[in-house]
């Protein structure tokens, strides 16, 4: 039984009619409407009317922070310690989610015009569920992130996501989650979905202003 099947979602849609739509999972801590902000400038006026839907994570205690109870889209019990993860908990948000794209097919949107994304543990989540999606989806989008359950990664490909784009991007000065699990997440991705691309940015656990613009680049590609 998934604890959390109903994910709590905040939508903003285009004015026009919409091309494609983006789910995208916030940071540990954060909540649905982090990145309204960023929006417009993906939109670019009518130039790319997406659909975004933004998940909350359920509110559960975090282990590295004291058991302080936040939204999380599953606990973390050590940022060094890459053996000791909550693989129930990324198993529950990844079926979530799923449950989400579901929920925009019943809706009309394509399952191959709809973009997993994620910041921080919003993009490990997107990566991990993207790649295990039974379903061709038209992209994926993960940002200051990593992957969990990284050793498990060559046995639970979806075979028919392995040509699907992936934007994976960091920043060089990131004391949250140092660039280099960003850069390992990447190394083990392409060697199983060749339309992976990794960018790294002079910049702290953030979205710059030069990675919107890479990112809406990105973007119309994918829904060209």
């Amino acid at each position: 039984m998934n604890p959390h099947s109903d994910l709590e979602t905040h939508i903003l849609n285009p004015k026009q009619k919409s091309i494609g739509s983006v789910i995208w999972m916030h940071g540990l801590g954060a909540h649905h409407a982090d990145f309204d902000t960023i929006v417009p400038d993906l939109w670019n006026g009518d130039q790319l009317p997406l659909r975004f839907v933004f998940p909350n994570a359920p509110v559960r205690p975090v282990t590295i922070n004291n058991h302080v109870s936040m939204r999380a889209w599953y606990d973390i019990y050590s940022l060094t310690d890459l053996n000791h993860e909550d693989q129930a908990g990324i198993i529950a948000s990844r079926y979530a989610i799923t449950q989400l794209i579901q929920q925009e097919i019943t809706n009309g949107m394509p399952a191959n015009r709809i973009v997993l994304a994620g910041f921080s543990q919003g993009g490990a989540m997107a990566l991990y569920t993207g790649v295990r999606q039974q379903q061709k989806i038209a992209g994926i989008l993960a940002l200051s992130c990593y992957l969990p359950l990284l050793q498990e990664h060559g046995q639970h490909v979806a075979e028919i996501n392995q040509q699907t784009p992936i934007f994976i991007a960091h920043g060089s000065h990131d004391m949250t989650l140092p660039c280099f699990v960003g850069k390992m997440a990447y190394d083990v991705v392409r060697e199983t979905h060749p339309n992976t691309q990794w960018k790294e940015y002079a910049m702290q656990h953030e979205i710059a202003p030069l990675e919107i613009l890479d990112i809406r680049a990105w973007l119309l590609k994918v829904f060209a």
